[in-house]
């Protein structure tokens, strides 16, 4: 009892300083793309909409918003309709080319940052537009911590 008491009291101490697993030490230049599959709740403009509201915010930080390298900024929007209302999961992933430590020098495509938030929904679009701006505002914290000007 004592050992899972002690392991639990430094899984704890060790999460409660971390803002996530993933850096966004040194990070120049995105690319943004807005992504929702089934297409029954993203139309064209609200997606144009939500891609220029999030880089009005990134380039405010110093983010450029158009990298010459594989950097994506997704924004991954699911729905499933229930009889009621509609269950929604909204995904930031910053998506990057890594090149890994090995025998040989390995470059592979990462997720080097990923949040997600998930909620019932009577007003999809409000509610999609609060949640992007949540975790563009967390990534952008992030971002902040680990850049300091």
């Amino acid at each position: 009892m004592r050992f899972f008491a002690a392991c639990l009291l430094c899984a704890l101490c060790n999460s409660a300083f971390a803002l996530t697993p993933f850096s966004l030490e040194g990070l120049e230049g995105v690319n943004i793309t807005v992504l929702n599959k089934k297409h029954k709740v993203l139309d064209d403009a609200f997606k144009k909409s939500l891609e220029a509201d999030i880089a009005s915010k990134l380039k405010a930080v110093g983010i450029k918003t158009s990298s010459p390298t594989f950097s994506n900024f997704l924004i991954k929007v699911q729905e499933n309709q229930t009889e009621k209302n509609t269950l929604c999961r909204v995904t930031l992933s910053l998506i990057e080319n890594v090149h890994i430590s090995r025998k040989n020098t390995v470059e592979a495509i990462a997720i080097t940052f990923s949040k997600e938030d998930s909620f019932e929904s009577n007003d999809l679009e409000a509610d999609i537009r609060e949640s992007v701006g949540f975790l563009v505002d967390e990534f952008i914290d992030q971002y902040k911590e680990e850049n300091p000007k």
